[in-house]
């Protein structure tokens, strides 16, 4: 049986949620954020014994699923609401797998303290370090949906962004798209194409990860984007 989550099922929801894997992590994140009742955000939970086997959120049209195994129940459902895309485990559901691949941090030793590096950044100075680097293995989101919902995101402390600044001029961003308290999605690592190679992204990874403090820390990237993110201290998974 699935059920739409509403604030009478949503503690079911959050418990089978509470894992460090980084699916439960976007859609925990997502919930949190918005909470049950919004327009561009549904969630629903699978129950099997009246207990969860599975929950999936749909956000603006983009599909999330964790679970542990894969009935047709949950297959049938999901053609059935519909979707733009489908962010799975790709053990789980090959036939939804982008190409992104799942990769782990190692961390690393401390790094040293930089005053390059700005905790409190606007959003917007970030999205105009993406999009010097759009077309560069990741997609740039709208300004206009990226905007109120990583601002809406940070001002409720699941989600952080830092920037590196040289002379005045932010040349490097890093964020994490979601958090809850033992797992965080790292995302929009980018440099401007002038200042590479120089490790600023690196030193931002560090100190977002060192911020993290014990949680598990991912990211998904494309295929081509491996060997920069294992530089940068992430393990496939």
């Amino acid at each position: 049986m699935i059920l739409l989550v509403d604030e009478s099922n949503r503690s079911i929801a959050e418990k089978y949620l509470a894992k460090p894997n980084p699916f439960a992590c976007r859609i925990l994140s997502q919930l949190l954020a918005y909470g049950t009742g919004e327009r561009f955000l549904e969630h629903w939970v699978q129950l099997e014994d009246n207990k969860p086997r599975a929950v999936i959120s749909r956000m603006d049209g983009n599909i999330t699923i964790f679970c542990e195994n894969v009935n047709d129940e949950l297959l049938e459902f999901i053609e059935a609401v519909g979707y733009n895309t489908v962010f799975a485990d790709k053990e789980l559901f090959p036939q939804y797998w982008s190409g992104e691949v799942l990769m782990k941090f190692v961390r690393k030793p401390e790094t040293e303290i930089s005053d390059n590096i700005d905790f409190n950044p606007t959003i917007r100075e970030i999205y105009s370090v993406l999009e010097r680097c759009r077309g560069e293995g990741f997609e740039v989101p709208n300004f206009d949906s990226f905007y109120p919902d990583m601002s809406h995101r940070v001002r409720h402390n699941l989600s952080r962004v830092l920037a590196y600044r040289l002379d005045g001029q932010t040349i490097a961003c890093c964020m994490t798209s979601a958090e809850t308290d033992n797992c965080a999605i790292i995302s929009g690592v980018a440099c401007l194409p002038e200042c590479r190679g120089k490790g600023y992204a690196s030193k931002l990874v560090a100190k977002i990860s060192e911020a993290l403090g014990d949680r598990d820390i991912f990211v998904f990237c494309r295929e081509e984007l491996v060997g920069f993110y294992n530089r940068l201290g992430f393990m496939s998974e």
